[in-house]
């Protein structure tokens, strides 16, 4: 499939980059309102080249989670779409989760997918998929490596009975939309009979192994970051922070109105990680973690843009002659 870019995108581009710079005032907000002790950082000026170093590590994990979205994507429209046109859409959206709603990405990919002429209703149901597979993996690794916090959580989250029905409200919501719409629509379920296939059997395992990678490297840099503030790292608590960064990242992903998580994640790893290493420290390394993070997506967007840029005057210059 070979998309044309449109001169009409102008536009598009502003929006895109008001949208960017709204998410990030959101996100200094809510970085601002936590009253950190910044006096922890023994060594600032190393503290700020790491997080620009791991920021640049993240783009990496900005690419895994495209080139997931991608296998989910051909699979379900049975056609082979170029990386590029993917990861397009997906920097452009994903920088919409840090606005309010912590769904304002999947909206932006539709709309996105739309000006590309994707197909909506593939783009829906590949997020869908995406979304179940997230979970599943994060489920089943923090299980694995961290019973103990993981069985804690949930008992804390089922004694909260309004937060527990509202996450099973929403999951029955989706789930009923979706039954609606492929019985509206008599042509998707002969056209979405492939999820019975041993084709998506063979999708599986490659979607949980990026997945994993997702998760994994970003708790990887959770326990760098405690390491730097003076956290003596043992193999049972390294394991113990990335089932926490997992936990955390569910928590924060299916908490409807927290965008990107923001404020779910960090109060969760503080909770879970504060009885090793103390409340500061644990606070201080997710919000180490947040500022990487976020600054991982604005590069791996601002980079997108400009081999953009570079395509289109590329194309220019092609015409010219």
């Amino acid at each position: 499939m070979k998309i044309k870019i449109s001169l009409k995108s102008k536009w598009m581009r502003w929006i895109g980059i008001g949208i960017t710079a709204v998410s990030f005032v959101f996100l200094a907000k809510f970085l601002f309102s936590m009253h950190v002790d910044l006096f922890r950082l023994q060594h600032p000026a190393l503290t700020v080249l790491l997080v620009v170093a791991l920021a640049v590590c993240y783009v990496g994990v900005v690419y895994l989670s495209a080139a997931a979205w991608r296998l989910a994507l051909n699979f379900i429209s049975q056609t082979k779409i170029p990386f590029h046109d993917v990861f397009d859409i997906y920097v452009r959206a994903n920088i919409a989760k840090y606005l309010p709603g912590n769904v304002m990405h999947f909206a932006g990919r539709n709309m996105l997918a739309q000006k590309l002429s994707f197909d909506q209703v593939d783009v829906a149901f590949s997020t869908v998929l995406e979304v179940a597979a997230l979970l599943v993996t994060a489920v089943i690794w923090s299980a694995v490596l961290s019973f103990q916090s993981f069985l804690s959580m949930i008992t804390d989250l089922s004694r909260k009975s309004g937060m527990y029905l509202y996450i099973v409200i929403g999951v029955l919501i989706l789930l009923v939309a979706a039954a609606c719409l492929i019985l509206r629509k008599k042509g998707l379920l002969k056209k979405y009979r492939r999820f019975f296939t041993p084709a998506f059997a063979r999708l599986l395992p490659k979607l949980f192994l990026l997945y994993s990678l997702t998760m994994m490297i970003p708790g990887g840099f959770l326990s760098v970051f405690l390491g730097a503030l003076g956290v003596s790292l043992t193999p049972t608590l390294l394991l113990n922070v990335i089932a926490s960064y997992m936990i955390s990242w569910v928590a924060g992903y299916v908490v409807i109105g927290s965008p990107g998580g923001i404020g779910v994640r960090e109060s969760v790893m503080v909770l879970l990680l504060g009885p090793f290493c103390g409340n500061d420290i644990a606070l201080l390394a997710a919000l180490l973690l947040r500022v990487a993070s976020a600054f991982g997506d604005g590069a791996a967007y601002a980079l997108q843009q400009i081999w953009n840029n570079a395509r289109r005057h590329k194309s220019a210059s092609d015409c010219e002659k």
